[in-house]
């Protein structure tokens, strides 16, 4: 894919042989990734490690959002045990502070007589908010070559929107493509929102975009159980809207009788075995935020069902043939 820079690992044809596949890592750095509900990027600085990288991140004042490398160049302490002055980040091993842009601008130790040297300077990223969510751009890519943040399709701020994480030990592909995946709901989901009664998948048409694809098929889908079921018949039709965009969302968009929801995915590869899903559900019904609580059970349930599925599935990473 153009402008993705790739990091890889194989493993030897020995390992292979002793029934390890053959297999290689890629992770996508030249794209945006959420790095959080944006309500959670606050004047605390925030530890987080995303594609292999330890990073901070904090809320200015102005409300700007920095994410740097969470590393001191000084004696390598971890800036995000450190705290906020004048929009800036303080170091808690030696007191060296940085502003936003990872350029130092005070060494205390040094009195206020010598200057700080321009190589004193840590990593920092492009930030941007957009759908609920603090976005960071950790490739080398200029900003007129970056690909666009994702579009969630169909987003609706009319609908009630319910915010939030799920981890995986797992890599990343393997959890995308399980999202993608409509006929596992018939067995992995049979007691929320599948019916192996009728796991047929009907023929649909994808629909192709610059960084993705989308397709549209009906399933039948069980009565739910409680007030989400106290609008449906006992066994009926879904509309099902399934979306992918690079590198890592995935969008199920289902329409049953007179109720809908969106739920978008944002899965982060943290390391070769660990993922970290943003997500977001929108719903039109029960709109009180007193129905979140539920919401958010009700969509959690189904990543704790698919993931005993996915963290135990061999290879780890989808093959490559």
């Amino acid at each position: 894919t153009a402008g993705c820079s790739k990091t890889s690992k194989q493993t030897s044809p020995q390992s292979a042989s002793t029934g390890n596949a053959q297999r290689t890592q890629a992770m996508y750095k030249n794209f945006w990734y959420a790095c959080g509900q944006s309500t959670s990027i606050t004047a605390k600085p925030r530890k987080m490690k995303m594609l292999g990288q330890n990073l901070v991140a904090y809320r200015r004042e102005d409300g700007e959002a920095v994410v740097m490398s969470d590393l001191c160049i000084h004696r390598g302490g971890a800036l995000s045990g450190g705290w906020i002055e004048d929009g800036c980040l303080r170091c808690p091993y030696h007191g060296w502070k940085y502003d936003k842009d990872g350029k130092c601008v005070e060494i205390p130790a040094n009195g206020k007589t010598k200057s700080v040297p321009s190589r004193a300077r840590v990593d920092t990223y492009p930030t941007a908010e957009k759908y609920g969510f603090t976005w960071v751009f950790l490739g080398d890519l200029p900003a007129e070559m970056r690909p666009p943040i994702p579009e969630f399709p169909e987003w609706d701020e009319t609908m009630r929107p319910t915010y939030g994480e799920y981890t995986w030990n797992a890599n990343f592909r393997r959890v995308v493509e399980n999202s993608l995946d409509s006929s596992h709901a018939s067995w992995v989901h049979r007691n929320s929102f599948g019916s192996n009664q009728n796991p047929e998948i009907p023929d649909f048409d994808i629909e192709h975009t610059d960084w993705g694809a989308s397709a549209k098929l009906t399933l039948i889908s069980p009565k739910l159980k409680g007030l989400w079921g106290s609008k449906r018949e006992v066994l009926n039709k879904v509309e099902i809207h399934n979306a992918f965009a690079m590198p890592n969302l995935t969008v199920v968009l289902m329409k049953f009788g007179k109720m809908q929801t969106r739920l978008y995915n944002v899965s982060v590869p943290i390391d070769e075995e660990t993922t970290l899903t943003h997500w977001v559900i929108l719903r039109d019904f029960f709109k009180s935020w007193i129905f979140d609580a539920d919401t958010r059970r009700r969509t959690l349930k189904i990543f704790y069902e698919d993931s005993p599925i996915v963290c135990n599935q061999r290879p780890e990473l989808i093959p490559e043939e």
